[in-house]
C-alpha cells in the first residue's frame, strides 16, 4: 500500500518535472526530451545501514520507473514495505524547477494528511503522516530533492524519526 502511494505521488511529480518553457520539446529544431534522465547510481547506497536505521534487518531493492527515474525501496523479510527514498536532480532525474517540484510533491503529500514543516533538513523540509499508510517526506536543497517513505516503525513518531534518517543521510552524499 505505502508503495502505491508513493508510486502515485512520484508518477505526479515526475509529470510536472518534464515541463519544458519550450512547449514543443524543439530547440533550433532538434527535439529533445520532456525529462532528461542521467544514469544514477544506486539510490539504496545512499543510507549506510539500513538495518541499523530501521532496528530491523531489511533488504534494499532499486526499483526503476519506466522514464529512469529510481528508488530504493527497503522490505522486511514477509515482503512488506519499511521504506523507501527517490531522488530527483544531478545524477538522477534531472528537474527544470526544484522548488516548483517540490511544492507538487508537497501537495500530492497533503493529500495523505496534515503536512508539517521540518526543521534543519535541507533547504526544505515536509512531513505528512499518512496513517496506516506510513510517513512520506519530501526535502529540498537548491538542486534536488527527494520523496521519503517510512512505514514499519509501528508509530507515526517511529515512522518520523526513520524518515528524518534517511532524509540526513540522503542529504549528507548530494
Amino acid at each position: 500500500m505505502v508503495r502505491t502511494v508513493s508510486l502515485l505521488l512520484l508518477s505526479i511529480v515526475v509529470a510536472s518535472c518534464g515541463k519544458s518553457s519550450d512547449p514543443e520539446g524543439e530547440t533550433a529544431g532538434v527535439s529533445t526530451p520532456k525529462t532528461a534522465v542521467v544514469p544514477g547510481g544506486n539510490p539504496c547506497n545512499l543510507v549506510d545501514d539500513a538495518n541499523a536505521l530501521f532496528g530491523q534487518t531489511v533488504n534494499g531493492e532499486v526499483m526503476t520507473m519506466p522514464n529512469g527515474t529510481k528508488s530504493c525501496e527497503w522490505k522486511l523479510s514477509d515482503g512488506r514495505m519499511c521504506g523507501s527514498v527517490t531522488m530527483f536532480g544531478p545524477g538522477w532525474n534531472e528537474v527544470p524547477d526544484v522548488p516548483a517540484n517540490y511544492s507538487a510533491m508537497v501537495g500530492s503529500m497533503s493529500t495523505l494528511g496534515k503536512a508539517s514543516p521540518v526543521a534543519g533538513l535541507g533547504e526544505e523540509a515536509t512531513i505528512v503522516d499518512g496513517g496506516f499508510l506510513g510517513t512520506q517526506l519530501a526535502v529540498r536543497t537548491s538542486t534536488a530533492l527527494a520523496h521519503i517513505a517510512a512505514s514499519c516503525g509501528g508509530t507515526a513518531a517511529a515512522n518520523a524519526e526513520h524518515a528524518e534518517k534517511i532524509a540526513r543521510s540522503v542529504l549528507g552524499k548530494l
